[in-house]
């Protein structure tokens, strides 16, 4: 899985004096306002795309964020300054334009007018995001040389981008928190609810963003087929999760939940990432398709569920290498549901493959 975020990746050593100002998580925890988030002189307050907190980043870093999908400005009012008489608002880095003059203009050309007024920008259409913007990647790494498979990855992971690890491998979040990727920890590990109560959310978590719950049949000992048995699980975790300030991801299997409302489901978590193998073009280990159903039809079908019902649940689909699949056929699999709006892929590969994440993701563009 792949989403990596970092709070402090991208600001500049501190000096004394400004270490004064708390960090942005230290602040909402104080209950300041993410509107209200004072950065140190030189950062720009920014808000993150998954989580809407707060994040403060070097100017010159803050269009690369906007571009790429990690972050965006704030043009909220701040709160508290409904009476803005004689009181200049905090945390507006740009100055408010002068007002237009508009004295004499009935039957005056304006002056100094030289250059033609643009084009109005056209806007893209909204009820089709993944046409207009890269598919955020969810990706894991295991096994061994755990350094080399994210050195591996690094040419072509983005802030919007999410990375996951496994429990006895958390030492490494540092060296994926240095790209600017959100860090999850809990995926392929095939442990209950509770013991990721027990065993992972007592672990240090600094350097971790969300909190995976692998959910499949036959692999995790509290899995069921029955959704309102499944959405007791991922609530309770959903609420264990926040207290620690932390997203939850849930990865179930589509065909051990095939008649669920996936809607419902998505209330329950941040991260939704659905396992659509079987449905793959070369898809081996899970069988052939006898849903009667398409990748296509699948992918649309649980998307319009998810986003009527919970739209800021970010939803995934994941493909990968263990099902027998090749790169190219990832690709032409993804491309072919990239008008669907959903909001990423999850590419798992095995340690035996180590080369076809990177492949997709050249295949995609990156």
């Amino acid at each position: 899985m792949v989403v990596i975020l970092t709070e402090n990746s991208l600001v500049l050593p501190l000096s004394k004096a400004q270490a004064e100002v708390e960090s942005p998580r230290q602040q909402m925890a104080h209950g300041v306002s993410v509107y209200n988030v004072k950065c140190n002189d030189g950062l720009v307050l920014i808000l993150k795309a998954l989580d809407k907190s707060a994040a403060c980043v070097t100017e010159p870093t803050t269009k690369i964020l906007i571009e790429r999908g990690w972050g965006m400005m704030v043009t909220k009012k701040v709160e508290g300054m409904a009476n803005m008489t004689g009181t200049k608002p905090q945390n507006m880095t740009q100055p408010l334009p002068k007002p237009v003059q508009t004295q004499n203009m009935t039957s005056t050309k304006p002056q100094n007018m030289t250059q033609p007024l643009p084009k109005p920008v056209q806007t893209p259409n909204k009820t089709t995001p993944a046409q207009t913007h890269g598919i955020q990647i969810l990706t894991t790494v295991y096994g061994n040389n755990i350094s080399n498979q994210i050195s591996q990855l690094a040419p072509y992971l983005r802030p919007s981008d999410i990375v996951d690890l496994i429990p006895s491998q958390i030492s490494y979040a540092p060296q994926l928190k240095s790209l600017g990727v959100q860090v999850a920890v809990g995926g392929q590990t095939n442990l209950n609810s509770q013991d990721i109560k027990n065993n992972i959310l007592t672990m240090p978590l600094n350097n971790v963003d969300i909190i995976a719950y692998d959910y499949e049949p036959g692999t995790v000992p509290d899995f069921s087929t029955d959704q309102s048995v499944a959405i007791g699980h991922f609530s309770e975790l959903y609420q264990d999760t926040h207290a620690l300030k932390k997203l939850l991801w849930i990865n179930p299997v589509w065909y051990g939940g095939h008649d669920w409302d996936w809607g419902e489901v998505a209330k329950h978590t941040d991260i939704l990432c659905i396992q659509v193998q079987n449905f793959e073009t070369g898809a081996k280990q899970f069988g052939k398709n006898t849903y009667g159903m398409t990748l296509q039809q699948v992918v649309s079908n649980v998307t319009q569920q998810v986003k009527s019902k919970s739209p800021s649940t970010k939803l995934y689909f994941q493909f990968g290498a263990a099902t027998g699949q090749t790169p190219k056929q990832t690709v032409d699999d993804i491309n072919s549901i990239k008008s669907i709006p959903f909001d990423g892929v999850f590419l798992f590969s095995t340690p035996r493959d180590p080369q076809y994440v990177p492949q997709v993701l050249q295949g995609l563009g990156r």
